[in-house]
């Protein structure tokens, strides 16, 4: 008798919370996908002539500004080197100026590596901040709809696209003369490679625990 009291109360439960978990998932969708993204611009096109890899005065002021931004980026994650997050931020930031500055001193395919450097950079940022969203979820929203299955899943496609960029890079190693450079463009490709097994790994803790609707927030996220 108790075990049927049991049963009907349960399924009570999950006639009356029902509506409202798939509502809540309909209106979490719908809220990732009218938030505003930072798209990535595609690289442009190498120009074959080698005289067009010549840099004037306002190129290189350009090229000053962004190490300057990345400078400031690194001096501000660097206050927080207890939170992991912050200083994986860091060290991405770190290997994208010892890129930037591999690209000045090669020329020709020095612009192919500061654009591949750029987006990583640019792909790195985005990652960093849809898995801090992902944590700071309420715990009580997570027991009801789970994790946010739609950060988490526009976190791996960035993953994947940060797996592809690196790839590029590798196949870029090949052309450079200098073995001084080739030693530290590889060195830092370590360097984001690490940062991205690292955030694998938390986005994978985030799916784990239990969630009364996590399941259909997960299908309607798809």
């Amino acid at each position: 008798m108790k075990y049927v009291k049991f049963t009907t109360t349960i399924i009570l439960l999950v006639i009356i919370l029902l509506p409202v978990a798939v509502y809540g998932a309909q209106q979490e969708k719908k809220g990732v996908r009218e938030e505003i993204a930072l798209p990535i611009a595609p690289p442009p096109p190498i120009p074959p002539t080698p005289e067009l890899y010549e840099e004037g005065e306002e190129g290189a002021d350009d090229q000053n500004q962004e190490a300057s931004g990345l400078k400031k980026q690194n001096q501000g994650v660097d206050k927080g080197l207890n939170d992991k997050p912050l200083t994986r931020r860091s060290r991405v930031a770190n290997a994208v100026q010892e890129m930037f500055g591999v690209a000045d001193r090669i020329g020709g395919i020095g612009e192919q590596v500061r654009i591949i450097a750029r987006i990583q950079n640019q792909n790195q940022e985005q990652i960093e901040s849809g898995l801090d969203a992902v944590k700071n979820r309420g715990k009580l929203k997570k027991f009801f709809f789970g994790p946010d299955y739609k950060r988490l899943s526009t976190v791996e496609e960035k993953l994947a696209n940060h797996s592809e960029k690196l790839a590029e890079l590798k196949a870029l190693l090949g052309q450079i003369a200098s073995e001084e450079d080739k030693t530290i463009l590889e060195a830092q490709i370590k360097v984001m490679e690490q940062a991205a097994v690292e955030i694998q790994k938390e986005a994978s803790s985030e799916k784990k625990g239990f969630s009364l609707f996590g399941w259909l927030n997960q299908m309607l996220s798809k």
